[in-house]
């Protein structure tokens, strides 16, 4: 009975050592996917941030622009459309220091922000 034990024993230490003998050498290249797979999900994420808040902000200040112009007659309307322009524009600025600022705490060596859209190359 104890000679079974032992012997289990020293079997299961040995798949232990042989598991983590061959984990050393398969665990770089599955850091590297997922390293991968987390660069492509924050280049997704950046782009539609890029977009979206163009887009939108864009939409915004070409509809106050309208208002603005149109509002020849009512000054408390070219100042509410005014202050949408200023608001829309603090908006994006804001939306392009945060993306600036996800891209210096992204380390240098993940080479996630090479290869953003108008974001200067290494």
């Amino acid at each position: 009975m104890k000679v079974k034990i032992l012997a289990l024993g020293m079997l299961s230490l040995l798949v232990v050592l042989a598991a983590s003998a061959s984990a050393q050498t398969v665990t770089q290249p599955y850091l590297q996917q997922a390293q991968d797979k987390i660069c492509n999900v924050l280049q997704v994420i950046y782009e539609l941030l890029i977009y979206i808040a163009g887009g939108v902000g864009a939409l915004v200040i070409t509809i106050q622009g309208v208002t603005w112009v149109a509002s020849a007659d009512d000054a408390n309307a070219r100042k509410t459309a005014k202050t949408a322009v200023v608001h829309v524009l603090i908006g994006l600025i804001i939306v392009s220091l945060a993306l600036v600022l996800v891209a210096m705490v992204l380390p240098a060596s993940a080479g996630c922000v090479a290869n953003w859209p108008g974001w200067p190359g290494p």
